[in-house]
């Protein structure tokens, strides 16, 4: 034991007169972190046809939304990584890259499994949208996390910034994380450009412009699911557009900030190519705005062209200190599947119903309520209105306490 003990001190020593008092692997980790999202939902009530023909009842209860933990750094001056794992009902890659960058002229290059340039809301950390879940603009348009290569480059000051890659589909990442198109395709190619017509008063007043592309192949089927803006429910529509070769999807955005207010939407198409009969396309926009009853503002960044982290100006730590950060906000989407109906029976197969139930247009309010004690630390409280055309509307109530660190 005492042979142990004392090579262990030598080893020990030894570190030290290398690293000083760091360990070898500390001057490569400059973070550790994660994000803890625990949901409850509530379905108050539905329409007996959404019951009937979908699910009886429809889908609630509770869920850890997302469960991740990551660590980042670099190895060089010019390189760096991130590896990020999502635990949420399974294990599931996020973020796992390279980044290379500030080498001169050529461009900030990503090279690993990362979200792909497309949407403003996608875009925007899970951390810091303003409710609960995203749009289904973004979750139907936005392929997520995928595999691949970006290159990006910021002119003029952050003034005008370009993001562009190509993706590969077909890599398993883990149990993934819902979504609401599937793919057995190739590669997507997919690109964005952003600028902050008016950056004022450290961010106090913005005005955000976007455009997105992105093209997706398949082999034969593009296989669709969304829920109404609530996670643990049921579709609202589902099934499998049949006979496709390529979608092209064009996105627009435009967003604001004036101090306390903020004020963001999207609207984007998807243009369906059939090997044989029609072509269909879907449409979707939303429009979304809060505000911060203690004066907070919604931090924009410049070069990612996407929001960041609320800051209360009166943190609450505990009795007798501040309010914390206090928000409302609201938001109205829609989304149009009604183009797909004719296609059925040979070209697409409803997941539940007819065609016209399973492809039909979705309309969702959203009102949401904020409260930030600290900047790492968010309780949430949503009320959902959601109707479907063909089957009816359902309302639905939805909380989540986040810690991130």
């Amino acid at each position: 034991m005492a042979a142990l003990e004392e090579r262990l001190e030598r080893v020990e020593q030894e570190l030290e007169d290398a690293e000083g008092d760091e360990l070898p692997w500390d001057q490569y980790i400059s973070e550790l972190g994660g994000r803890v999202q625990l949901d409850q939902t509530f379905n108050l009530d539905a329409s007996d046809d959404l019951e009937d023909v979908i699910s009886d009842p429809l889908e609630d209860g509770a869920e850890f939304r997302r469960l991740r933990l990551y660590v980042e750094g670099a190895v060089a001056p010019w390189l760096d990584y991130k590896v990020q794992l999502d635990f949420a009902g399974g294990t599931e890659l996020q973020d796992v890259y390279f980044k290379i960058h500030d080498l001169g002229a050529f461009p900030t290059t990503k090279i690993g499994n990362f979200k792909q340039p497309v949407s403003l809301q996608e875009l925007t950390s899970s951390k810091y949208i303003t409710l609960m879940s995203r749009s289904m603009l973004t979750d139907f348009f936005s392929p997520g996390h995928r595999t691949g290569i970006q290159f990006s480059k910021s002119f003029a000051d952050e003034r005008f910034n370009i993001a562009a890659g190509a993706f590969n589909s077909n890599f398993d990442s883990g149990e993934a994380e819902t979504t609401g198109i599937t793919s057995k395709g190739q590669w997507d190619i997919s690109a964005r450009i952003t600028t902050p017509v008016i950056y004022r008063n450290d961010g106090r007043q913005v005005l955000h412009l976007g455009g997105s592309y992105l093209h997706r192949s398949y082999e034969d089927e593009l296989e669709f699911g969304l829920e109404p803006e609530v996670h643990k429910t049921d579709d609202f529509v589902a099934g499998t557009i049949l006979d496709v070769e390529h979608s092209n999807s064009f996105g627009l955005e435009l967003a604001g900030v004036l101090g306390p207010a903020h004020l963001q939407g999207e609207y984007a198409q998807m243009d369906i190519s059939r090997t044989t009969g029609k072509d269909p396309d879907v449409d979707s926009w939303y429009v979304q705005g809060g505000v911060f009853l203690t004066g907070e503002i919604r931090p924009y960044d410049k070069g990612d062209g996407d929001f960041g982290r609320v800051k209360p100006n009166s943190p609450f730590t505990g009795l007798g200190t501040g309010p914390g950060a206090w928000e409302l906000a609201a938001r109205y989407s829609t989304i149009d599947f009604t183009d797909v109906q004719d296609l059925a029976p040979a070209g697409f197969t409803p997941a539940f119903g007819t065609a016209e139930q399973a492809a039909s247009e979705v309309d969702v309010y959203t009102l949401g309520l904020n409260w930030y004690p600290v900047a790492h630390a968010r309780w949430m409280l949503n009320v959902v209105q959601a109707d479907q055309d063909a089957l009816g509307d359902a309302t639905y109530i939805t909380t989540r306490f986040q810690v991130d660190f």
